[in-house]
């Protein structure tokens, strides 16, 4: 998975953020497996970015489910293996420590990990469910002040994030 640093347009006006992304969506990508799989995840953080980036598996357990493990600086890499013990749906996000946290998710940095269980999905009679499709929805607010002519602010300058 590649940390792409970018501005995202968040309104038909343009206006823009400094969007903090998992290969460039807002959420990042949906990972599917089976309970019992082992997960690899190499994490890349590109030379071109300014910020440290980790990721956080909800869905593995020990070191910040993995966060702790894999702080990225620009221009490095890391690689995580896991074990999906459990079925469900689990949240991934970027945990860097501190208020860094809560700020690259709000930027967009999540996703979720979809954990199916070993021997399939079931009705609740026990019968095998089909499926062509899995969606995931989620649900990711982006905080943008207003200027005193009510539009919103712009929070992307050229190539660099504002801080």
């Amino acid at each position: 998975m590649t940390v792409v640093e970018k501005p995202v347009v968040i309104d038909e006006a343009g206006t823009a953020i400094p969007g903090l992304t998992y290969n460039g969506s807002i959420p990042g990508p949906l990972m599917v497996v089976h309970e019992g799989d082992y997960v690899e995840v190499t994490l890349v953080n590109p030379a071109t970015n300014t910020m440290t980036h980790t990721i956080d598996f909800h869905a593995a357990t020990g070191a910040l489910g993995g966060a702790a493990l894999m702080m990225v600086n620009p221009g490095e890499q890391a690689a995580l293996r896991w074990k999906a013990t459990r079925a469900g749906v689990f949240l991934y996000h970027c945990a860097p420590g501190g208020s860094m946290t809560p700020l690259h998710t709000i930027s967009g940095m999540s996703g979720a990990v979809m954990v199916l269980p070993r021997e399939g999905l079931r009705d609740k009679t026990g019968k095998l469910l089909h499926y062509d499709r899995i969606y995931y929805i989620g649900e990711n607010d982006f905080y943008v002040p207003r200027g005193d002519d009510g539009k919103f602010q712009e929070l992307y300058r050229g190539k660099r994030l504002l801080s």
